[in-house]
């Protein structure tokens, strides 16, 4: 199915962080679909990230497949993210690379579970070391209304390189959208 969509998601990182990252808003427009029949399915965007004293330009892409296991929905993919600030002196730019598996249970008609686990190469974005980071995403995506979303999650963040700085992160998070 070809779509856009737009959404507007809420993050609070749990732990010590910066006070300018403790709370961030992210604005997201984009198109999804398939890759001329085929069986790739591409999703492309940009997403404004606005943090308390800051903020970041990305646009993305991600192209994946989906395959039917049983009664659930196994899609691996790749996705490439490239962030840019908005300020001359604001956080470093760079991007971030995925390789990773996202599987989705439909419950009912309106509520899936799904859950991702992904690598992440990171270039050293915000000034950042650069490395490898390992992600596992739990969510839970209601149908409001005709297409309104709501999708609370959790995110888990660990550090796979050997010489990284980054710290474990616990992350809980709320998105709305909508699929036009």
């Amino acid at each position: 199915m070809t779509r856009f969509y737009g959404g507007l998601v809420w993050i609070t990182p749990l732990g010590h962080r910066p006070a300018d990252m403790a709370r961030e808003g992210d604005y997201t427009i984009g198109w999804s679909g398939t890759i001329n029949k085929s069986a790739l399915n591409l999703d492309v965007g940009a997403t404004f990230l606005d943090h308390a004293d800051n903020g970041m330009g990305k646009l993305f892409a991600q192209v994946s497949t989906d395959f039917d296991v049983k009664s659930t929905i196994l899609t691996p993919f790749v996705r490439v993210e490239t962030l840019k600030s908005a300020q001359d002196d604001g956080p470093d730019g760079g991007t971030y690379t995925f390789v990773g598996v996202k599987q989705m249970w439909p419950i009912n008609n309106s509520l899936n579970f799904t859950h991702t686990l992904a690598a992440i190469y990171d270039s050293g974005v915000y000034g950042g070391d650069n490395g490898t980071v390992g992600s596992y995403q739990a969510a839970l995506q209601y149908d409001l209304y005709k297409g309104l979303l709501v999708t609370p999650s959790v995110k888990y963040i660990v550090p796979l390189s050997i010489h990284d700085e980054r710290e474990k992160e616990f992350v809980c998070g709320v998105a709305f959208g909508y699929k036009f």
